[in-house]
């Protein structure tokens, strides 16, 4: 401390300069939580999002999931597995009757980028690719 009773900014505590400390220190430490995360869905049948994903980490918000998963690959692959099982749970809701809702595929077309037009091109090349001499031979 200097005479005035001011810190001197190079001695600030690192709580200060960078924040508070990581949650998760180590990938496999957010792996094991992620998994928890769907084993208490699917025993409660409840829906999966990432908003509620982050709350179960401890979180205070989605972009800090995003911020793990630029740590490097280990981290990048939990937080690309996670959003897969979300999309899969959402695929599963979609093909059952009892569970279906109209929103599941405006939730697909937002955020996993299904495409009902990418899907038509696709299948109207493989037509026109049918229907090329070579295939009719």
């Amino acid at each position: 401390m200097s005479a005035a009773g001011v810190i001197p900014h190079n001695k600030t505590c690192a709580r200060e300069r960078g924040g508070r400390s990581r949650r998760y220190r180590c990938s496999a430490d957010l792996a094991v939580s992620v998994d928890a995360y769907f084993a208490c869905r699917e025993q409660d049948g409840g829906l999966t999002s990432m908003a509620d994903l982050c709350a179960f980490l401890g979180f205070a918000d989605r972009g800090a999931l995003v911020a793990y998963s630029k740590r490097g690959p280990r981290f990048r692959r939990i937080y690309k597995r996670a959003k897969l099982r979300m999309e899969i749970d959402r695929h599963d809701r979609l093909i059952d009757p009892a569970r279906f809702s109209r929103s599941l595929i405006f939730d697909l077309r937002l955020n996993y980028g299904w495409n009902r037009k990418a899907k038509a091109r696709e299948a109207e090349r493989q037509r026109s690719l049918l229907r090329s001499p070579e295939w009719q031979r």
